[in-house]
């Protein structure tokens, strides 16, 4: 579908990320203008599943942001002062797909003792998404088959299914 607006591709390649970001939050016709985003996040180097141009684009956003931490790039101290800094939920969903995609260890060890209520429920409940949340098997399981332990009523038969025990000669 094309934008019925005229589409700004001098001026946008120019900006940074943070300032193109900006630009778009403008009014709601630049907010709309899908080939501006397509156009820009084509260059992009981040690239994973599910990854919509606008989302993108908000990742590296959010990345050229966390540079000024005077922190190592890269390092599980900087990953958590990103998990500390970030407040808005569908940034936090962003982060957590590019910690779980780049370096899933971390959201293991991830410290959320510095964030608000609302926040540190949604990381998680982020967290908590991916793990095995059911309860174990009882079943004690052999090389070939499973036995159940578990106390358990008698199989049900045909006669006490039918509730009778005798045959019917007419």
């Amino acid at each position: 579908m094309s934008f019925p607006l005229v589409v700004d591709r001098g001026i946008s390649r120019y900006l940074s990320i943070i300032d193109f970001v900006s630009f778009r939050q403008i009014s709601k016709a630049n907010t709309n203008d899908y080939e501006a985003w397509e156009i820009r996040a084509k260059k992009m180097p981040i690239f994973f599943k599910g990854l919509t141009p606008k989302k993108k684009i908000g990742l590296h956003y959010l990345l050229s942001w966390s540079l000024y931490f005077k922190v190592t790039l890269g390092s599980n101290a900087w990953l958590q002062k990103i998990v500390d800094w970030i407040k808005y939920k569908a940034s936090i969903k962003l982060i957590y797909s590019f910690i779980l995609h780049y370096c899933p260890g971390f959201i293991y060890s991830l410290n959320l003792s510095q964030l608000n209520g609302g926040c540190r429920i949604m990381w998680l409940r982020l967290t908590s998404r991916n793990l095995r949340v059911y309860k174990r098997s009882i079943l004690e399981c052999n090389d070939r088959y499973c036995i159940d332990n578990r106390p358990s009523k008698r199989p049900a038969t045909a006669l006490q299914m039918y509730r009778n025990a005798q045959q019917c000669y007419g």
